[in-house]
Formats: C-alpha cells, sequence, structure tokens
C-alpha cells in the first residue's frame, strides 16, 4: 500500500513539475531587423549575411540568389547535408 502511494505521488509529481516550473513565455521583439545590425562593421555584415539567408532564401525561397549570401566555402554542420553553397541549395530549395 505504500509503496503505490510512492509511485503514485512520484507520477503525479512528475507531471505537475514541468507546469510549475515553467519558463515566462517568449515575448517577439518588437524590432526584429534591429536584431540583426550592429556598430561594430565585421559583426554587422555577418549579421546581415544571416538575416538574409532567414529572410530571403529560407522565408521567401529566393535561392536563386543563394550566391549573394552563401559561398561555395560554406560549411554545413548538419550531416545529412553536404557543405557549399551547392549542397545547401539542393537540400533546401524546393521548387514552387
Amino acid at each position: 500500500m505504500k509503496i503505490r502511494f510512492a509511485v503514485s505521488i512520484m507520477l503525479i509529481s512528475s507531471f505537475a513539475a514541468p507546469i510549475l516550473c515553467a519558463e515566462e513565455p517568449i515575448k517577439a521583439s518588437a524590432d526584429v531587423e534591429a536584431l540583426f545590425k550592429d556598430n561594430d562593421k565585421n559583426l554587422n555584415e555577418m549579421k546581415q549575411v544571416a538575416y538574409h539567408i532567414e529572410k530571403d532564401l529560407l522565408q521567401c525561397n529566393h535561392w536563386d540568389e543563394a550566391d549573394k549570401w552563401l559561398t561555395e566555402r560554406y560549411i554545413q554542420h548538419n550531416p545529412p547535408v553536404a557543405s557549399g553553397r551547392a549542397g545547401v541549395v539542393k537540400f533546401l530549395w524546393k521548387p514552387s
């Protein structure tokens, strides 16, 4: 009887703990584009590349412009995807 009670309490607490300890909800930035700008020239250039990869390539599907943001030296860290611009475009481009 004591074991069943203990197991029941453990199960209930394991389901309740994540709810009670939940993080605050994620809030969108008021100005998302400002996150991709920096006063440091080199950092600003890298942020702009990241922004355009996200916006132009991934969101807008403008893979014909991939050469503006990706080079053949691009290193892809996702094992199923080949490095270089051609490998990334082949993996991610979904013709409409």
